[in-house]
């Protein structure tokens, strides 16, 4: 019978000692990292020069890496990142367009090194098949560039940022109304 109690006993002891241990050594973290990992892409890419998305933030804070750091965001994102940091984005680094990668059909034989490369499953396809970019998803990073063995991949501008259309104003439909 006192076999049967020993391991609960011994489990709660160790339970109750890790609750004090994790309250005795709690690290306040700061809430601006978290804010600022948040809006980072978190694709783990290292280009900014860090090994995570989340040391990028935290160098961002501790102001070892400019708001505009990280090469894979958009120019919004920097904005935003700049903004909740408190300092002015310089212009220097900002990219003028945004690119975002497409793949030459013609030279696509499906090997699937692009697939396995890409950090933020921005490529779709299936072994042997041709395989497609979600320019949603992908950051222009240019990872899957360097990877194609057939050079089948080049960065485009993103379509979605490509003459947009204007949308139509109440003012406008009321103009129009008014001459038919």
């Amino acid at each position: 019978m006192l076999n049967l109690l020993a391991f609960p006993l011994l489990a709660a002891i160790v339970g109750y000692l890790l609750g004090i241990a994790a309250i005795r050594w709690y690290v306040a973290k700061n809430p601006l990292e978290a804010e600022i990992t948040d809006l980072l892409p978190n694709g783990q890419c290292g280009q900014c020069g860090f090994p995570g998305c989340s040391e990028a933030a935290k160098a961002m804070v501790a102001n070892e890496l400019p708001a505009n750091g990280c090469p894979l965001c958009s120019s919004m994102v920097n904005h935003q990142i700049a903004e909740k940091l408190g300092v002015t984005l310089s212009t220097d680094g900002d990219k003028s367009v945004e690119m975002v990668a497409g793949i030459d059909t013609e030279k696509c034989d499906g090997c699937g090194r692009c697939l396995k490369q890409c950090p933020f499953d921005a490529i779709i396809g299936a072994p042997k098949q041709l395989h497609g970019i979600v320019s949603e998803a992908c950051t222009g990073c240019e990872q899957c560039i360097a990877i194609c063995p057939h050079d089948g991949i080049a960065l485009y501008q993103d379509p979605h940022l490509i003459n947009p259309l204007p949308k139509p104003s109440l003012h406008s439909l009321q103009l129009e109304e008014n001459h038919v």
